[in-house]
């Protein structure tokens, strides 16, 4: 039985899971830190000093692209393989943000190949491409609200002017083509699970990329 580390060795860089154009911004290197279990389970904020700053337990790059109202973290190796990945929803929040003492060093809730999430920290080697990344981020979510806000208003807007219509359900029972894949179904709300490997993905989009690229599936257009 092949493993799922094993699946995943031998994609290239062509293979990522998004989009070129859809890249928001990546740095080329990128450091991963065990954080003490004892630090993770007490929660609240998280120090680089108490890391082995010095001994980072992998290293690699670092993509963030946009996806609708997230963006999705990505970390590749040199050779282009997925080390792991995060979606964000806000910045700074609780999968991503800076730690304490630091502007160099964030904690970040990746999830593995595996399909396991766990806490660790990123840092970078200079201060300019953290904080480069903190701009974009900020930037990126602040232009976000000021459009949910634009929306919200003229939903608003809307239906003061006209009777209320039925809203269409949002949820996705079936993402790929029936006959491609009749046993293949959505049905958990916002949350998609990839039934080829362990990763998930909590956007439409980003679970058919995922499939497209990774797994050669043919697609078929999303229902609204």
């Amino acid at each position: 039985m092949v493993k799922v580390h094993d699946f995943w060795i031998g994609f290239k860089q062509e293979q990522e899971i998004m989009d070129d154009d859809e890249l928001l911004i990546s740095k080329p290197e990128v450091y991963l830190y065990e954080i003490p279990s004892q630090k993770v389970k007490s929660g609240g904020d998280h120090r680089a000093a108490d890391w082995d700053i010095a001994n980072p337990t992998w290293q690699g790059k670092i993509l963030i692209f946009m996806a609708g109202s997230c963006c999705h973290v990505q970390l590749d190796d040199h050779q282009g393989n997925i080390y792991g990945q995060a979606v964000i929803d806000e910045y700074p929040g609780s999968n991503l943000k800076l730690v304490s003492d630091s502007r160099r060093y964030f904690t970040l809730n990746v999830q593995n190949v595996e399909g396991n999430f766990r806490l660790v920290g990123i840092g970078f080697s200079n201060r300019e491409d953290s904080s480069e990344i903190s701009n974009v981020l900020r930037g990126y979510f602040a232009a976000e609200v000021c459009r949910k806000r634009k929306l919200e208003k003229s939903k608003i807007e809307l239906s003061e002017a006209s009777p209320p219509k039925k809203l269409k359900s949002n949820v996705v029972e079936s993402i790929f083509s029936q006959t491609n894949d009749p046993e293949y179904k959505y049905i958990v709300e916002n949350s998609f699970q990839c039934h080829e490997c362990p990763m998930s993905f909590n956007c439409p989009k980003l679970i058919v990329h995922h499939w497209s690229k990774i797994h050669k599936r043919k697609k078929s257009p999303i229902p609204n």
